[in-house]
């Protein structure tokens, strides 16, 4: 589920231009693992649990948030937060008080399943590199975002380059979104572990992903400069814009037929023009440019 909002500035002659929007998503999928039991340690319910248990566990919490109908590719990611829910924590019953600790979100970098998920294991019969995803390969090194957490309520992990960079590079490419893992910076020591809200809580304390960024701009419609046959080639040119791919289709009638694509062209790095070469054969044949 995610809800988005807009900001429209009037520009020159009064012609307003969308400058930003704001999609706000709750996690599609979560879970714990444990370093004990190294199991499945899928909960089911309203909780998923991270930091030092009183005996001795590790815990760490994995979560997904899907953009892929909030943030449209091509958009430019300005900041984002994340805003999870603490609510439980260890008591002092045994006379040692529960420890507060500095929580970091990394970037995952392999897929992962929200039921069979597991300290060995990112899913059923598929290992992660390391236990308890502790490889490089498994998580970025790199934090992506921190909250110091102490007592039960809500925390907001704020908007840092590395986070943006993170939601960035899945809006250009949704199938590289596996996540973050959350982990305690003390997760070995006792009772810093805490249980955050799940996407199974009630919905005023599920986990949220807050994104700010700006729409892509619309694509200028290409416009074809047909050059001289050379070498038995159909030749055409266009002002390609930087960062959109392009796909050249043909069709054997005007205004009669389905276009089939000939060439797909990947997105130039800056504005350039693009020349496109096709075989000349018997009968007419049209073209056309097209980009999303």
């Amino acid at each position: 589920m995610f809800a988005a909002s807009t900001a429209l500035v009037v520009g020159v002659g009064g012609v307003a231009r969308v400058r930003a929007a704001t999609a706000v998503v709750t996690a599609v999928a979560d879970g714990s693992i444990s370093s004990s039991p190294i199991g499945p340690t899928y909960l089911g319910n309203a909780a998923v649990r991270a930091g030092g248990t009183h005996d001795g566990q590790i815990m760490r919490a994995l979560f997904r948030f899907d953009l892929s109908e909030a943030v449209p590719v091509g958009a430019v990611v300005r900041s984002a937060t994340i805003t999870m829910q603490v609510t439980r924590m260890p008591d002092g019953s045994d006379s040692v008080p529960p420890q507060n600790s500095l929580f970091e979100l990394h970037r995952v970098l392999q897929g992962w399943d929200e039921v069979s998920v597991s300290w060995n294991e990112r899913s059923s019969g598929v290992p992660w590199t390391a236990p308890g995803a502790s490889a490089a390969g498994d998580v970025a090194r790199a934090v992506s975002s921190s909250a110091f957490v102490s007592s039960l309520g809500s925390y907001t992990f704020g908007s840092s380059d590395a986070l943006v960079a993170d939601i960035q590079a899945w809006v250009n490419a949704p199938g590289t979104n596996f996540g973050w893992l959350l982990q305690s910076q003390g997760e070995t020591t006792p009772k810093t572990a805490r249980l955050f809200a799940s996407r199974e809580a009630a919905e005023g304390i599920r986990p949220t992903l807050s994104v700010t960024f700006d729409p892509p701009v619309p694509a200028t419609p290409p416009v074809l400069t047909v050059l001289p046959v050379a070498n038995g080639q159909v030749r055409f040119s266009f002002s390609a814009e930087a960062s959109r791919p392009y796909v050249v289709e043909a069709r054997d009638f005007f205004g009669a037929g389905s276009w089939g694509a000939v060439l797909s062209l990947p997105a130039p790095t800056s504005a350039t023009v693009l020349t496109v070469t096709n075989p000349v054969a018997g009968g007419a044949k049209f073209f056309r440019v097209r980009t999303p």
